[in-house]
């Protein structure tokens, strides 16, 4: 993982991981939060870190393999999807989550709105139909969920709005 400024080509920091790969990463839009999610054969992780170091501020283990990480405006709130069905959101404070929820399927995209207050995922296997989510940040009951598509497609990707407004 590097860490660079828009004005160097000489990262500001690194991490390496023993094994396994990065898959998602996102950075708060203050710029002082990154997420990563990997996967690894002795332990998918979730790595939080500031921007002045390397030393991971905490890690998560997954179980499965991170596919997706999105982080509020602020660094907050992260919320994360995994191949193993969940998501997962984060305070910045804690590496225990907040609530997680069982989707039925593979989670490939999930997006948070700026203040963190609305998140939304979309999941798909190859029995059901793609689906999206909805939630509020204090519950992890959707506030509602939509099947899309047919049995067998993949929905790939999803984003809200700063605002929390509209979704696509």
């Amino acid at each position: 993982l590097y860490l660079f400024d828009k004005d160097s080509s000489t990262p500001s920091w690194t991490y390496e991981r023993d094994s396994g790969n990065f898959i998602s990463v996102a950075i708060s839009a203050n710029s002082n939060y990154i997420i990563v999610g990997g996967e690894d054969v002795d332990g998918d992780e979730l790595i939080l870190f500031g921007k002045e170091g390397n030393t991971p501020i905490w890690t998560y283990t997954t179980g499965n393999s991170v596919l997706d990480v999105s982080v509020s405006a602020d660094g907050s709130h992260i919320f994360v999807g995994t191949i193993d069905h969940k998501l997962r959101l984060f305070s910045k404070d804690s590496s225990t989550p907040l609530w997680t929820y069982t989707t039925t399927g593979d989670v490939y995209s999930v997006s948070i709105s700026s203040d963190g207050e609305y998140t939304v995922a979309v999941d798909g296997d190859t029995t059901n139909k793609p689906k999206l989510y909805l939630f509020n940040k204090d519950s992890n009951s959707p506030l509602w969920t939509k099947e899309l598509g047919s049995a067998g497609e993949d929905l790939r990707a999803v984003e809200i709005s700063e605002d929390g407004e509209y979704i696509v």
